[in-house]
């Protein structure tokens, strides 16, 4: 799923939490909540939006073989992805 080469350095534990969770389905950001936060704390949605940002921005900036995409608006609303590129 994860590539080993780089990317266990590469991800925080949380981010690597967030990709395992993802795996190749499209999920809306308030089902990615509820499967990473057993307690969901006040900003779960900002920080899962933060977690996929950073992903995105990790993978873009390392040239990985694929990224985060998304879809719609808000933070419970958006659609994300694993995307091939």
């Amino acid at each position: 799923m994860i590539r080993k080469l780089k990317s266990s350095s590469l991800f925080s534990a949380s981010e690597q939490k967030v990709i395992k969770i993802l795996g190749r389905k499209k999920m809306l950001i308030g089902d990615l909540v509820k499967i990473f936060y057993k307690r969901k704390p006040v900003d779960a949605n900002n920080k899962i939006g933060t977690f996929v940002r950073r992903i995105k921005k990790k993978c873009e900036f390392h040239d990985m073989p694929w990224t985060l995409d998304g879809e719609g608006a808000g933070r419970n609303g958006r659609t994300v992805w694993r995307k091939s590129v």
